[in-house]
């Protein structure tokens, strides 16, 4: 029987939680923090909270960061990224950069397929760096995603499954988003998304 690899566990935040009521230091007691991603913004649209976000985790202890950007396929490609690789110099250090795609916009899947492709290579280009591809199954099913795709981490948000499953062009997953809203709490009874990152 294959061994499981280890994992670590982590949240996602955006500006639906405030920076300053994020429990970092509490979540890394509970080995809750070992990373956290951290949204750069929506479409053309910037998030604000991007940048408190990540100094109050890295205050915390919590060196492993992670900056996706959920990107609208109606909008260009490299004002996206722009945003994404604007927010990600702000910070500075080492930051692993996510395509964060879950709309249409009305396109069809062939042209959300291009996009997403244009889109990873754009990241990749500017960050000397593979780019982190977060999506959920049913969503991703319907795309035809071009087959290079799968030499990409897979974040897939599959809650409350011990098993996430996986959309080709994937065999396999990076990250799990295993829970989201409503499910588990911060100390403190916060409502954060948690992820298992394999390494």
């Amino acid at each position: 029987m294959p061994r499981t690899p280890p994992s670590i566990v982590g949240p996602d935040v955006s500006s639906h939680q405030d920076p300053a009521r994020v429990p970092w230091s509490a979540l890394r007691a509970l080995g809750k923090a070992s990373f956290m991603f951290a949204r750069t913004g929506y479409g053309v649209g910037s998030d604000a909270t991007f940048p408190e976000h990540v100094k109050r985790a890295r205050g915390a202890g919590v060196e492993l960061v992670g900056a996706y950007h959920a990107a609208r396929p109606m909008r260009p490609v490299a004002a996206q990224v722009d945003i994404l690789e604007r927010q990600a110099d702000a910070v500075g250090g080492e930051v692993v950069p996510v395509l964060d795609l879950e709309v249409m916009d009305d396109r069809t899947p062939v042209e959300v397929a291009d996009f997403a492709l244009a889109f990873v290579v754009e990241v990749e280009r500017r960050f000397g760096a593979p780019c982190v591809f977060y999506t959920y199954p049913f969503y991703a099913f319907g795309l035809p995603l071009a087959p290079e795709l799968a030499t990409r981490p897979l974040w897939i948000a599959h809650y409350l499954a011990i098993t996430p499953r996986i959309p080709a062009p994937w065999t396999d997953w990076a990250i799990h988003q295993y829970d989201g809203d409503g499910g588990e709490k911060a100390p403190g009874g916060m409502d954060l998304d948690f992820n298992r990152f394999r390494y």
